[in-house]
């Protein structure tokens, strides 16, 4: 019976021990850690936590996007503590959110971190755990056979903190079965193996890294991590998975666009690149059309959800042309787990019309951790079953369906505004925009206390001619009333346009 992820590991590990599982490349030089060294240490890790008698307690994560955070996070899973992984340049208050809704029983870092972390934090030091002499490897086994008997997979094993509106963080705690059960779809659809090369771009507290992680330990795929100061240069993140040989990647949109539009393919292509997927943002067609030209024979897959719903719930593998101002289906639903769109009254919408989209199944979090307020505000019983206790999840995201039975983003609940006596969705105004020659990149936000609707840019053009392209392709009452030509777009940590930032210049 699979009621672990770190099953997973344990079998990949007798079958491939001296495979390298994940592989980073910095200015200190690479780092790999084989399939065997990776167990070893995530089960040496598991057995510290569970001689100290943790279970179900949640473990910190402050570490760099390395395989030593891997084994740290598994390491985790094998002592049935959820991990909970954080960007170590969080500011100090945040940091300070975060932990204090997290309540964690320890707090796994490096020596270079710790200074960062208060000793009531049971701070452990990964390098430390790892050559513990105390604990024999008969030791390690009985003590996590121990840990197994008691677990089941409805058990926590990660917490992801995403953003707040109000400015505190959510921790959104997903199950080994919701893990397992999105895995297993992942490698039925798309055939993940032993010769699936991975580049990684998200870091591990974006949950976009489990798809990485975990079809790495169920399939024997080997993961090349990319450093964050490789990803500030298109020519060498190209330079990185031409080396490494990478063949599949899982990118947030804004990093397709930053390298289509550097013109670094007329320089160097990664021939081995056979999976192209993104996620996280909407996708420009005008970004993706090139990467199309330059990949045509690559797959190129369009996965959409929130990390409420383990990571996503849609797919769209593009199987068809698509002009440069038009909409990229988010596609249809996995096998197991289903999709609907209801109106503001949680009632179903009628054919074609927009609706907020639900997501019920195994799939569906276990809510935002030590906050039953927000949990219940958006994990909800299913209004359309009154017979027995079925929670769904409201994702705040607006669809419709096309003609194909393919699902449709319509843009967000808070991204849609009333202006000018308008209901307009700020997406359709970017898709726009990022369609005009010259244009790299786009956000538009809205300034509601003073009615300002405001188009920022990052690209070559100027600010004339984006103005006048709009001019032909949007109603009047959509021009933005400002339009700012900037010389980089913001970013949040995990690579999506930081909207938050955008707003704080603009006012």
């Amino acid at each position: 019976m699979l009621k672990t992820v770190t099953q997973w590991l344990d079998c990949t590990t007798e079958q491939l021990p001296s495979k390298i599982a994940f592989g980073t490349e910095t200015k200190e030089g690479v780092t790999v850690l084989t399939f065997l060294e990776l167990r070893n240490a995530a089960r040496k890790i598991g057995a510290i936590l569970a001689a100290a008698g943790r279970f179900k307690e949640p473990v910190l994560i402050a570490m760099d996007k390395t395989p030593q955070c891997v084994a740290a996070m598994l390491g985790c899973a094998y002592a049935n503590c959820p991990y909970a992984p954080v960007d170590v340049d969080n500011p100090p208050e945040r940091m300070a959110k975060i932990i204090g809704k997290l309540r964690p029983c320890a707090c796994i870092t490096t020596e270079k971190y710790r200074s960062r972390f208060s000793d009531e934090l049971n701070v452990l030091v990964y390098d430390e755990l790892i050559s513990n002499k105390r604990i024999s490897d008969e030791t390690v086994d009985g003590l996590l056979d121990d840990v197994y008997k008691r677990q089941i997979s409805e058990d926590i094993l990660y917490i992801i903190f995403t953003s707040g509106s109000t400015g505190m963080p959510k921790g959104v705690a997903v199950s080994h079965a919701s893990a397992i059960d999105y895995s297993l779809e992942l490698s039925e659809k798309f055939g993940f193996g032993e010769e699936t090369i991975f580049g990684q771009s998200v870091p591990f507290f974006f949950d976009s890294s489990i798809l990485y992680i975990y079809q790495t330990i169920k399939n024997g795929c080997t993961d090349w991590i990319i450093d964050k100061i490789t990803l500030m240069f298109p020519i060498k993140t190209v330079e990185f998975l031409c080396k490494y040989r990478c063949n599949t990647i899982y990118w947030v949109p804004t990093s397709y666009s930053i390298i289509a539009k550097s013109g670094v393919f007329e320089k160097q292509i990664p021939e081995n690149l056979s999976q192209c997927f993104f996620v996280g943002e909407v996708m420009p067609n005008s970004v993706l059309n090139i990467w199309r030209h330059y990949f045509p024979n690559a797959k190129f897959v369009n996965l959409f959800g929130p990390t409420e719903i383990t990571d996503t719930f849609l797919y769209y593998v593009v199987d068809r042309e698509f002009d440069d101002n038009e909409p990229l289906p988010i596609g249809k639903r996995y096998d197991n787990c289903d999709v609907f769109l209801l109106n503001d009254d949680n009632t179903p919408t009628k054919d074609g019309d927009i609706g907020e989209l639900c997501v019920r199944g195994i799939k569906v979090s276990g809510g935002y951790w030590n906050d039953p307020e927000k949990t219940a505000g958006v994990f909800i019983q299913n209004p359309l079953n009154r017979y027995y206790r079925e929670f769904i999840y409201k994702t705040g995201d607006l669809a419709c369906v096309n003609e194909r039975g393919e699902f449709i983003y319509a843009g967000r609940k808070d991204f849609q505004i009333k202006y000018a006596g308008h209901r307009i969705e700020l997406g359709e105004i970017e898709t726009v925009v990022n369609s005009i020659d010259g244009v790299e990149l786009c956000a538009c936000v809205f300034d509601r206390e003073n009615n300002v609707l405001v188009l920022f840019y990052v690209g070559s053009v100027n600010k004339r001619v984006v103005r006048s392209e709009m001019k032909g392709k949007l109603q009047d009452y959509m021009i933005p009333d400002r339009v700012e030509k900037i010389e980089r777009m913001p970013r949040t940590g995990n690579g999506k346009i930081s909207r938050t930032e955008l707003m704080t210049c603009w006012l």
